[in-house]
């Protein structure tokens, strides 16, 4: 495994014009849209929010079989923090600030579930830039229909550097 950061999908150094000027790899996978099944390990509200956001990225070409786990992941962190939230807001119900909660030794210590709620945030953060599912992640998102990337065929593979690409 390389070190150094993740590299730039194809895509994306398309739409920035490939600045740093290195070929660009004709053979990247390009799968099929798809809706992936949801997995059954999901807690309810994850399973609701897989539902709710499948048909958005089949519609925006940003989804396919190969992205389950990805997809698996944000659902079940958006779980998490909505049974968090949950638990935050009965401890409010209870007369509390939801953000305070009385230690065995009675003294005031922050709500576990703040914590939980917090780190759930920052993980379905992380996968929805993943998935171009937050307005500046939009910004370097091109989607494509079907898994054709960049709309080339055998003619077009014979085409010198980008003008594989570009017309």
């Amino acid at each position: 495994m390389k070190s150094g950061p993740a590299p730039k999908p194809t895509a994306l150094k398309l739409i920035e014009g490939n600045p740093g000027r290195r070929q660009i790899e004709p053979g990247e996978a390009r799968p099929k849209v798809s809706a992936p099944n949801c997995p059954d390990h999901l807690n309810l509200a994850a399973k609701a929010e897989w539902h709710r956001i499948i048909p958005l990225l089949l519609k925006n070409y940003l989804v396919t079989e190969l992205d389950t786990a990805a997809l698996a992941l944000y659902c079940q962190s958006w779980g998490r923090w909505a049974e968090a939230e949950q638990k935050i807001a009965e401890a409010r119900e209870r007369g509390g600030d939801g953000m305070l909660i009385k230690a065995p030794s009675g003294y005031p210590i922050q709500n576990p579930y703040l914590a939980i709620a917090n780190r759930a945030m920052e993980d379905c953060h992380k996968y929805l830039q993943q998935f171009g599912l937050s307005p500046s992640a939009r910004t370097r998102v091109q989607a494509s229909p079907q898994g054709d990337l960049f709309g080339y065929g055998n003619e077009e593979q014979k085409k010198p550097g980008a003008s594989r690409f570009f017309d």
